[in-house]
C-alpha cells in the first residue's frame, strides 16, 4: 500500500474507527493500558491522560509498563497510582479484572517486550485496542484509531 492509499485508508475509516474505539472504552469493565518500551513523554502521557479520564468516569484501570516510570516524566504521575511495572504475578492478577487493553503511541507489537506474549499469546478474551498517531503498516489489535 503506497502513502496516498494509506491516508485515503485512514481518512475515510477515520469517524467509524472512532466511534468503534469509544464504544469499546465505554463498555470495558477493566482495562489494561500500556505502551512501548522505553516510554517516551508521548506514551507516557497517553497513558496517564487517558488513565485519569477513565478512572474518572468510574472505570477500573491499571497502566502497566515494562520499565519503571523515568525519573523524567514522574510529574506527570507523583503520587504513583497509575504505572506499574510488569511482573508476570501482579500481571496476571490484573489481566483477571481486564477485559479490555488499551496499546498507546505503539504502531508495532514487537516494541511491547515482555508485554508481547502476554497480552497476544495468552490473551484470554482481551479485547485489544490500538490508539497511536503513527501510520500502521501491520494492525495488530482487534481495533486501530
Amino acid at each position: 500500500m503506497n502513502a496516498e492509499d494509506h491516508t485515503l485508508l485512514v481518512q475515510e475509516n477515520r469517524a467509524e474507527r472512532f466511534d468503534a474505539v469509544v464504544r469499546a472504552l465505554a463498555s470495558a469493565k477493566g482495562l489494561l493500558l500500556t505502551a512501548h518500551e522505553l516510554a517516551d513523554g508521548d506514551a507516557t502521557g497517553s497513558e496517564l491522560a487517558l488513565a485519569q479520564g477513565l478512572a474518572t468516569l468510574g472505570k477500573p484501570v491499571w497502566v502497566i509498563n515494562n520499565e519503571p516510570l523515568s525519573a523524567r516524566y514522574r510529574f506527570l504521575d507523583p503520587e504513583g497510582r497509575f504505572v506499574r511495572v510488569h511482573e508476570p504475578l501482579s500481571f496476571n492478577q490484573i489481566l483477571q479484572d481486564c477485559d479490555t487493553a488499551v496499546v498507546l503511541d505503539n504502531n508495532d507489537r514487537k516494541r511491547l517486550g515482555k508485554l508481547e506474549s502476554a497480552l497476544f499469546d495468552e490473551r484470554r478474551g482481551l479485547q485489544l485496542v490500538c490508539i497511536d498517531h503513527h501510520r500502521f503498516d501491520e494492525p495488530f489489535c482487534d481495533l486501530h484509531l
